[in-house]
């Protein structure tokens, strides 16, 4: 990316390896032969990218979404939702029944939703099973 960046030739690029290293290719580098050429880039001019950490992308994906936004469920709530209906032996019409009770729809279409009926079937498996 520095090497297209400083709009370097490939033996310049290589000249500059070779100054800083004493190596001719990126892949002959170690980690110390690394930073030793990246922070000559950085004196020519490279501005290396940043990316977020894990953490952070994470943190963000948690913050709320506006009010105008509607987070539809997801494929890995609607397997669970058919899970549960397996276990539980319900037909199509026991389920829509159970949703219109605990949601008030006659199935779950957002993230809340789903994970409602979730834990509501959740509970009911474990009161059949007590």
């Amino acid at each position: 990316m520095a090497k297209r960046e400083l709009a370097l030739d490939d033996d310049i690029y290589r000249d500059i390896l070779e100054a800083e290293t004493g190596v001719r290719s990126c892949k002959d580098l170690d980690q110390e032969g690394v930073e030793r050429v990246l922070k000559r880039f950085k004196e020519l001019g490279f501005k290396a990218r940043t990316y977020p950490s894990k953490r952070d992308r994470k943190k963000r994906s948690r913050d709320p979404l506006p009010q105008n936004v509607i987070e539809l469920m997801t494929y890995e709530q609607k397997l669970k939702l058919d899970h549960l209906r397996h276990d539980m032996h319900l037909t199509r019409a026991g389920y829509r029944n159970l949703c219109v009770r605990t949601i008030g729809k006659s199935r779950p279409a957002t993230v809340q939703e789903a994970q409602k009926m979730i834990e509501a079937m959740k509970a009911m498996l474990r009161r059949k099973s007590s």
